[in-house]
């Protein structure tokens, strides 16, 4: 006797050769589709760790063309670090005697930081007197490696010079002296192979970090640039919305490189840049208008030097004028 539940049993059997390669058929498929998933969980999961092995223990992070001033990362809600983090060239010249080969490492990150950054990051080393002018550096262990050099040797670390003018421009410095600094310093440690700060970076990349860990105020002293930073780092999880919030509070016109002053009749809105930038423009000349003063945009220099065979040297004097 046939039942709604025999029926489809039976049928499975008396059709069990036509079933067959498409119960297979679905099984394969599931097979696939199961590992795929557990390959992506796994892929997924493999990036996560290598992202939070990137950042060391950095939850937010400001980075800006501009330099602001070191202590802003103390008046921000939480723990929270300066750091001047640079592109640069390291180079090792072996002293006399010494049979290792010298080496160059064209594509390096400099990482200025000043006690408290070590700290906050967990970084192994002694930073006894880390926030001095020390010229001293720590290699990570890839970098090390490919310099060939341990601790103890000297090594030569090449950082371009920040520049308010574009160098691109027809006023850029572009003589060597001003567009590098070169800082001879002594490798005081060499990082273990498995610590974190190896894979230090605020990019998201798989290729492999050569960083080179220097004491900020060295850094920026190499640069010209005392007292500056060009990021602010977080260790806290505090909101990016308030932290935010507190950044635009505390930032002051020194900060964004603006000088406001009144020498005569006028006010004069100018920048340590090449020019004013269009939100800078814009809020001046909303107030100029909102207190029924007249504006006008300014562009001045002056050529300090005009030689043979060499580029004029110039001062530039960009300014947004309100009357």
């Amino acid at each position: 006797m046939i039942s709604l539940r025999s029926l489809p049993l039976r049928n499975a059997r008396y059709h069990w050769r036509s079933n067959l390669p498409v119960a297979l058929g679905v099984a394969v498929g599931a097979a696939a589709l199961t590992g795929a998933l557990v390959v992506g969980d796994s892929l997924r999961g493999s990036l996560r760790d290598r992202a939070v092995r990137q950042l060391n223990g950095v939850h937010a992070a400001h980075v800006g063309p501009r330099l602001v001033r070191a202590e802003l990362a103390k008046e921000l809600p939480g723990t929270g670090a300066p750091a001047l983090l640079l592109q640069g060239a390291v180079r090792f010249d072996p002293p006399s005697g010494d049979p290792r080969p010298a080496r160059q490492l064209g594509r390096a990150t400099v990482i200025g930081l000043d006690a408290r950054g070590c700290a906050a990051m967990g970084q192994p080393w002694d930073a006894t007197g880390w926030d001095e002018n020390r010229p001293v550096a720590v290699l990570s262990a890839p970098a090390a490696e490919r310099l060939g050099v341990k601790a103890g040797d000297r090594i030569v670390v090449d950082v371009e010079k920040a520049s308010n003018v574009p160098r691109s421009s027809a006023l850029g410095r572009r003589d060597p002296k001003d567009v590098s600094a070169a800082a001879r310093l002594e490798v005081t440690a060499v990082l273990a192979p498995d610590a974190r700060g190896n894979d230090f970076s605020l990019l998201p990349n798989l290729d492999t970090a050569f960083n080179v860990y220097v004491p900020l105020a060295a850094v920026q002293a190499a640069v010209g640039r005392p007292g500056r930073a060009n990021a602010l780092l977080s260790f806290d999880p505090t909101p990016t919305a308030q932290l935010n919030a507190a950044l635009a509070e505390k930032l002051t016109l020194d900060d964004w490189t603006i000088r406001v002053t009144a020498p005569t009749d006028y006010v004069s809105v100018e920048s340590e840049q090449l020019v004013l930038d269009g939100p800078t423009v814009a809020a001046a000349e909303a107030a100029a208008k909102t207190l029924g003063c007249r504006s006008a945009r300014t562009f001045a220099y002056l050529a300090n030097v005009i030689s043979a065979g060499r580029d004029p040297v110039y001062t530039t004097d960009p300014a947004k004028g309100v009357k």
